[in-house]
């Protein structure tokens, strides 16, 4: 049996608590029906299993697609963090502003 269910939740258009409600219900379960038995390699048959091939050639496809998006990303990171210590540098030399007399 599964008991009953009670949830409140929140009416927004009427503005007021309210319970959506699931009855109770009993279930009937019947026995399994029984086959003939097959031994143990018989039932895990080849066909039902992924061919080993294919599961390297997908593992392959992933590794490599997170390895160059890991990749690109290092490479994202190390070239801004290249740039902005170059910005922090101080200028030295000529100031743009500065005129001979």
């Amino acid at each position: 049996e599964i008991p009953a269910l009670r949830v409140p939740w929140w009416d927004t258009a009427a503005n007021e608590l309210r319970y959506a409600e699931v009855p109770a219900r009993t279930l009937r379960i019947a026995p399994p029906v029984l086959q003939p038995t097959a031994s143990p390699a018989e039932s895990t048959s080849a066909a039902a299993l992924p061919d080993a091939g294919d599961v390297a050639a997908d593992t392959r496809s992933v590794t490599s697609l997170w390895l160059w998006t890991t990749l690109a990303a290092l490479l994202g990171w190390a070239g801004t963090t290249a740039w902005l210590l170059w910005r922090m540098q101080p200028r030295s030399g000529k100031q743009a502003g500065s005129a001979k007399s």
